[in-house]
Formats: structure tokens, sequence, C-alpha cells
């Protein structure tokens, strides 16, 4: 009886751990497969993390990771011409810039050095002046010193 129980315990043990194994395989070819689909984007998309699920445009993310950083603190704003083909892109972007730029620290844009303007007029903050733009779309503002 001891033997019976042992070997259904041994058994069961090893059909467990090929389960197990052939799980691990499975997950790790599809690892590799997105590690390698990953590689084939552009760099935008790439460095630009989760915003490749929202429409703002790459160039915008990127020039935004290079002027903002460390103690600087920023702000956003939206406009009439804001190209967004999805309504949750505008509600996003704030989350994905707020956790994208720490530890830099997102203000009102009166209390701002830097105001990311996507869609917006610039003319509205007399106190900044464009660093970068696009399109007559983005701008990235820096207050005027």
């Amino acid at each position: 009886m001891n033997r019976l129980v042992t070997g259904i315990v041994v058994l069961t043990l090893l059909v467990a751990t090929g389960f197990a194994l052939a799980d691990l395989v499975t997950g790790a070819r599809k690892q590799f497969r997105d590690i390698r689909a990953n590689d084939t984007q552009p760099y935008g998309v790439r460095y630009g993390g989760g915003a490749a699920g929202l429409d703002v445009d790459h160039r915008f993310i990127l020039a935004t990771l290079a002027f903002i950083h460390g103690d600087d603190t920023y702000a956003i704003a939206t406009g009439p011409r804001v190209h967004a083909s999805n309504p949750y892109t505008l509600h996003f972007m704030v989350t994905y810039f707020v956790g994208r730029l720490q530890p830099a620290r997102y203000v009102v844009s009166d209390e701002a050095n830097w105001i990311l303007c996507y869609g917006c007029d610039p003319g509205k903050f007399p106190k900044f002046e464009s660093a970068w733009d696009a399109d007559n779309v983005y701008y990235i503002l820096r207050r005027r010193t």
C-alpha cells in the first residue's frame, strides 16, 4: 500500500513538473517574441514607453523627456488643435507625463518653468517662449528669464 501511494505521489510530481516546464518554455518563447517585436519599433515608441497607447506625437514625447528633468516644474495645456483619435488621450496624457517626468513636478501654469502645450495657443502664455515646436500643434514653452 505504501509503495502504491509513493508511486502515485511521485507520478503526480513528475506530471506537475512536466506541465510547469512546458509553461515555462511557452512563456519564454512569448517573451522573446515580444522583445523582437519591440526591437523593430522606432526609437520614439520604445523610449516613450506607455505612450504608444496614446496618440501623442512621439517627437513631442522625446522633446519633453529631453527638456524636463530633475527639479523642474511643468504644466500641461491642451487646446482645440489637438489630434486625438480617442477620448482617453487627453485624460491619460497628464498621468503619463506625471509618471514619466518624475522627479519633476506637475504644477499650475503660474508656478511652472515649462508648459507642455498640446494643441493650444502658445500666445496665451506671454511669460513663456517656445523652446521647441512642431506642426503648429505641439509646443514646449520655457519661462522667460
